[in-house]
């Protein structure tokens, strides 16, 4: 048997290098995967912002689909979105529709991911689903929203969700947020929520969440309809921006007719 040369040895060792660092900076498809919370008092631009992102998502060819869970089965808001086609209304009924609908969507997101051998790509089968302030509508104890928050990156699914107040959706929905949009809050109990959950880990120069409080009433009037970004995907350094969604007048002309890729009941 035949000893390797140092020679030989050191050629090895940086082959094996070099293979190691094509994987560690192999692009992984499930990182492309968000889950976008949306967290603000009424009137204050939520639903105004979800319809800006999927306009730019769309124009950019993000998704293939689009599934809404909205409160009524068809508002302004979404005006440019086919109402039969996405649009699946629940009130009163505890969320039994919105469940169904989202594990339907799991399964089938589930099946097209086995049988590419992959996450879904832009093309192949993307979906964003939207959970649009659904306070009241939803029985978050349902098993289906675990599943939701454990699966939606290897099966290709972007989530957009948002809520008047943090304190009335699943821990696990802003533990795993990977995107977080802040909108003017009226109760200083709900900044103290958001600053203890989101804000505190970053460095923005507030202390606590009254400095927090003063900060939204001065760089954030309702008028505005600004928001404070949270990007949990960038280093913490700079994950966190005040920012605007664009005017209307961008956006309105836009008119969009997709099937959903299940059923709506």
């Amino acid at each position: 048997m035949s000893v390797p040369t140092k020679k030989a040895k050191l050629e090895l060792k940086q082959k094996l290098g070099d293979n190691n660092n094509q994987q560690l900076t192999a692009k992984d498809d499930r990182m492309e995967c968000d889950f976008s919370l949306l967290i603000g008092g009424p009137k204050r631009g939520k639903s105004h912002l979800i319809a800006s992102m999927i306009i730019a998502g769309m124009l950019d060819g993000k998704w293939d689909h689009i599934t809404i869970l909205s409160p009524t089965k068809h508002n302004g808001d979404f005006g440019f979105i086919e109402p039969q086609s996405v649009i699946h209304g629940d009130p009163g009924k505890g969320g039994a529709n919105y469940a169904a609908v989202v594990e339907k969507l799991i399964e089938v997101q589930r099946y097209v991911s086995l049988k590419l051998g992959h996450v879904p790509r832009r093309g192949e089968g993307r979906v964003l689903l939207v959970i649009d302030d659904a306070l009241g509508s939803i029985n978050w104890n349902a098993a289906v929203w675990m599943k939701l928050v454990s699966t939606y990156r290897q099966f290709g699914i972007d989530v957009i969700c948002s809520t008047q107040a943090i304190t009335r959706i699943p821990r696990n929905f802003y533990v795993t947020a990977s995107m977080g949009y802040v909108f003017a809050l009226d109760m200083i109990t709900d900044v103290e929520y958001i600053w203890e959950r989101w804000v505190a880990a970053y460095p923005t120069g507030l202390k606590n969440a009254k400095e927090l409080n003063d900060w939204m009433i001065k760089n954030m009037p309702i008028s505005e309809h600004k928001f404070m970004k949270i990007n949990r995907n960038v280093d913490r350094e700079n994950a966190v921006s005040l920012s605007k969604a664009p005017p209307r007048s961008e956006f309105g002309h836009y008119r969009i007719n997709l099937r959903p890729p299940v059923p709506a009941g």
